[in-house]
Parts: structure tokens; sequence; C-alpha cells
């Protein structure tokens, strides 16, 4: 994967470019499980000169490994990732272009580009989680990325971006959030998959890929937990 440049040039504009997400490799271990996920996801975002990619919306509850997939599809595409965090308060203009002072400290002001705007200009993945979060008019110009268009429209410096051919588009929502998305959001995000808790094989699986020095302590306390989880879960 490659670093954003700083600056990059909009229209007869610089503006500051966002940093891709880059997760550290010795805390993230191996992939495991999500496979049929994954190609599901792959294949959804196949595009061409006649046909552009379909954006896929993650559904499931906090801690199933929504954040994961996404970081492995981006990964295995060869795309850089730009994470997009929702919440109550963000505005438009947060999701489009922001404005900072100037470090020289003149008085003057410089424009910020979103992750999702560096994305579309760069070629990279927008990955919107607690896509439920963010408020209707933050999320109302989404219409334009998600459709046809495929652009977005930069108020604050009066630019038009259109989406780079590897631009892909990926969302995460929780399970109890989903309906009270917009109508035209969520017949522009296809195909929505849900997603359960990892089986407790996987679980196991990759706890003990997280510590091979300790296999046969780590074996005796995932006995122990799952004696307990299937006690806890069969009681009334």
């Amino acid at each position: 994967m490659s670093m954003t440049p700083e600056k990059i040039a909009v229209g007869k504009k610089l503006v500051w470019a966002r940093k891709p997400y880059l997760p550290r490799e010795d805390l993230m271990g191996d992939f495991i499980g999500r496979e049929r996920e994954l190609q599901m996801l792959a294949a959804a975002w196949i595009g061409g000169p006649r046909s552009q990619p379909l954006s896929p919306l993650l559904v499931g509850p906090p801690g199933c490994g929504k954040g994961r997939l996404a970081i492995e599809l981006a990964k295995r595409m060869g795309l850089d990732l730009y994470v997009c965090q929702g919440f109550e308060n963000i505005g438009a203009d947060e999701l489009a272009c922001t404005l900072v002072p100037a470090d020289a400290g003149n008085g003057q002001i410089e424009y910020v580009l979103s992750a999702l705007a560096t994305a579309m200009v760069v070629g990279g993945v927008a990955f919107l989680d607690e896509l439920s979060r963010y408020p209707g008019q933050a999320l109302s110009l989404l219409a334009s990325v998600l459709d046809d268009r495929r652009y977005l429209d930069l108020d604050l410096i009066g630019e038009r971006i259109h989406a780079h051919p590897n631009f892909r588009f990926i969302a995460a929502s929780n399970v109890e959030d989903v309906q009270g998305l917009p109508e035209f959001l969520r017949s522009r995000l296809f195909p929505t998959l849900m997603l359960e808790q990892p089986a407790p094989e996987v679980i196991s699986t990759i706890v003990q890929r997280q510590f091979p020095a300790q296999q046969q302590l780590i074996g005796e306390l995932l006995t122990g937990f799952w004696r307990l989880w299937d006690r806890s879960t069969a009681d009334p």
C-alpha cells in the first residue's frame, strides 16, 4: 500500500489529504474465518467501464468483527483504507472538507479533505463505521457518492470531486440501528451482510494463534471458558 501525499490538487487548489489507517500487524495477527464473506464482498466490488462497484453494508452486534473484515478486504485488494467514525454531532462539512488554521500562524486557513473525500481522490477504500450514528444532514452527502454519479461536492472550496476508478465504499452498523437509516441510503447500500459472533472454534483458534508460547495453558483456559459459557447460555 502507498502512503497518501500530504497535499493533493483538487481543481485549482492544494488541500491536505487524510492519511490511511495502518493497523499494527503485530497486534492484528492472522485473519481467521469469514472467507465466504470476503469472497462475497470482493465480488461486490467488481467494477468496469459500464458497471460500478456495489457499496456493501455490514450489519452485526458490536465485537463481531465488522471492522476487521473491512481491514482485511482492503488489504487483500491492495488498497489504502480510510476510516470515518460516526458520531451524532458530525456535520456535513466534516464528511467532505474542513478548515484549519495555517501552521504559519498568519491568520490564513487551509483545507483538509475528509477520509471519504481522500479515498475518492486517491482511489482507496472508505469505511464508514457506526453508520447509524451519523445525522441525516451528513448522510445526505452520500447520495451522489453511492449512485451512478459517483461524485462529491466540496462546497468549502467550490469544487466537485469524481471518484477514482479504484475507489471502493463499505459501511458498518449495529443490528438494532439499521432500520433508522434513511431510505435513500438503504437503497444504495448493497449487499447487506448480516454477521454473527464467530463460532467458538474460530474464537479458540484466534486466541491460540495470538499466544503461541502458552499453548497448554491457553488450551486449558479455553476449555474451562467454553464449559462455563455453555452453562451460562443454558440457564433460563
